[in-house]
């Protein structure tokens, strides 16, 4: 009944006669352990056949926490990942896509799905709602150990919901053995066609004004797509973050954390900047920077409408030039790298400021105990649910390390290999990376659209039994074997060997910084009574940040305009939510840290 629980035994007994054989072999911590004794070795295929017993078939029905990404998966599902997660686990599965107002209906009616992933208010208002149920004796019951992976995870939602149980566990979390390691590029931050930005002779930016200039110039050059549309520098994704993600973001690289949208931290020493939305608060000065860009008419006409799928659309056509992630941006990436000539909108470093992620080794606190994994990606089971049994341990072995590398890097065999008792993707997978487009998505390997990524557990740089990382994509060596040329030719101008490089060469410059000692603070849940303020305050920034855009006509009416915007802040309760939270933030800071 519990072929999870199988599954892990029989790895964990191959595995401890394998490193029993080689204990005093050359145990490595960087992921370059390798496996000695190949008698020994338990491949994934392997465990997952031996584990395929006496489970009864379990069917769940999946809500995916982004509509999106579950069109997309649909649109792809008939892929051999997908199919062998049905095969390993014995369970059939619907993805689901809601957007919030559904949600939000369905909550109301108490009609969910099975399994549930939704973000940490939605999580709340199903924890109170009694809606979802306590994992932890369904964990012990049928043995799922793999769920309790990552004691952060855990404690987080157990602050969170100010409960004993686990009611929710967030993907790609990582313990204290995690390996430090960089990526082969960046997709979070500043994101510009690389053509245009390269022709320009890749001018220093050092503010966002230097950036609008940038794309100001761009846009004389290249003022008219391929189809005689007008060009663009800005546009907004409208149905993320309840439709603040795009004003935040834009100034990501400022080094301030905003929580709860209301209170500025400083990334540099983790303190409060006590000034109630001021000149770095980053919906300041994002609002600043597009005012700017409207006054030229560089924000797109249906920027404050758009959603995700307007976006893309829009971008394919030519008619954006920047977002503050590559999101958006694969489709038209798929369309630039064709042809004699190829392109993409790729990810650069300003000449200040933070990189989004990290550029050295943390120096993480005796007391760390690892990354609790994405944020607003919290996985639950509902009391609607036909099976929990069935559910648990369908998402103990997509946490498990051998799910986590089936859902990160594909089926052994067909997308990677053992070579010299060593894991690494098989040629034709790197090919099919770099092609992109319906051949990766169609694979169901990760960083396609047809990926199940939000179900792997494990950090990327998660080392597994074998040795390697648990996503094979991670492993420095092949990062020269998957750029495409774009990124080849984006590494030779920073002078990189390949493009993550580039972020880690302008830290060591001395111009981005980088903070080893940042110490995430994982807030409390809003009471009823924050909880309300916090929806109103939502609801001022979303409609009153287009108006600080497109009413005012100078810089000075533009201060005007956002300060107008903070008194409707403050009449809706905002420095009651502002002090609330500030003295949430120390609280927990002295909790966690003893600062």
């Amino acid at each position: 009944m519990k072929k999870v629980k199988i599954l892990q035994r029989v790895v964990t007994m191959a595995l401890s006669a394998s490193l029993a054989f080689s204990l005093f072999g050359c145990g490595s911590s960087t992921g370059e352990n390798k496996k000695n004794d190949s008698t020994t070795q338990v491949t994934t295929s392997q465990a997952s056949t031996t584990a395929e017993v006496k489970k009864e078939p379990v069917h769940l029905t999946i809500l995916w926490r982004e509509e999106a990404a579950a069109t997309n998966i649909n649109n792809f599902k008939d892929n051999p990942v997908y199919k062998k997660l049905q095969e390993v686990t014995n369970t059939t599965f619907d993805i689901i896509g809601w957007n919030n107002d559904k949600l939000k209906i369905s909550i109301a009616g108490g009609d969910l799905p099975d399994l549930v992933c939704v973000d940490d208010v939605n999580s709340k208002t199903l924890f109170d709602a009694k809606l979802i149920v306590d994992m932890k004796p369904l964990i012990d019951k049928t043995g799922s150990e793999n769920l309790l992976y990552c004691p952060a995870r855990i404690k987080y939602q157990q602050d969170y919901l100010k409960t004993d149980g686990i009611y929710f566990l967030t993907p790609t979390a990582s313990g204290p053995e995690v390996v430090p390691s960089f990526n082969l590029k960046q997709d979070v931050g500043p994101t510009i066609r690389w053509d245009y930005y390269k022709e320009l002779g890749m001018p220093s930016i050092q503010s966002l004004d230097d950036l609008l200039d940038v794309l100001e110039e761009m846009i004389k050059r290249h003022p008219t797509t391929p189809e005689g549309k007008k060009v663009y520098a800005f546009s907004n994704l409208n149905d993320w973050s309840g439709g603040l993600w795009s004003y935040g973001m834009l100034d990501n690289v400022s080094g301030v954390a905003c929580y709860n949208e209301i209170l500025d931290v400083a990334r540099e020493d983790q303190k409060i900047i006590n000034e109630f939305y001021g000149k770095r608060n980053p919906y300041y000065q994002g609002a600043r920077i597009m005012n700017k860009a409207f006054r030229k008419g560089l924000v797109h006409p249906d920027a404050f409408t758009m959603k995700m799928v307007d976006f893309e659309a829009a971008a394919l056509k030519g008619e954006i030039l920047y977002n503050s992630a590559l999101y958006g941006f694969e489709k038209a990436n798929v369309e630039l790298m064709k042809g004699d000539n190829p392109t993409s909108f790729i990810t650069i470093p300003f000449d200040y400021g933070y990189s989004y992620s990290d550029v050295g080794p943390r120096n993480y606190l005796p007391s760390y105990l690892g990354v609790r994994g994405m944020t607003n990606k919290n996985w639950s089971v509902t009391k609607n649910c036909k099976n929990p049994e069935g559910a648990v341990e369908f998402l103990n072995y997509c946490f498990s390390d051998e799910g986590s590398r089936l859902i990160y890097n594909g089926l052994e065999g067909v997308h990677w290999e053992y070579v010299n008792n060593k894991p690494v993707l098989k040629q034709e997978t790197i090919d099919m990376i770099l092609a992109g487009g319906d051949p990766l998505n169609k694979s169901g390997a990760f960083g396609g659209q047809g990926s199940l990524g939000f179900l792997a557990v494990k950090n990327k740089s998660v080392v597994h039994p074998d040795g390697e990382f648990v996503n094979l994509q991670n492993v420095t060596s092949t990062y020269k074997k998957m750029m495409n040329p774009v990124q080849a030719d984006y590494a030779a101008s920073y002078g990189v060997e390949y493009p993550y490089e580039a972020f880690v060469k302008k830290y060591k410059e001395g111009k981005q910084k980088f903070n080893p000692d940042y110490k995430a603070i994982n807030m409390p849940g809003l009471p009823e009574d924050m909880k309300r303020i916090s929806t109103k305050i939502t609801d001022v920034l979303v409609k009153g940040l287009p108006k600080t855009i497109i009413v005012p006509k100078t810089d000075e009416e533009f201060e005007a305009a956002f300060n107008k915007l903070k008194e409707e802040l403050n009449d809706a309760g905002a420095q009651e939510l502002y002090k609330w939270t500030a003295e949430r933030f120390e609280e927990e800071r002295a909790k966690a840290y003893g600062q």
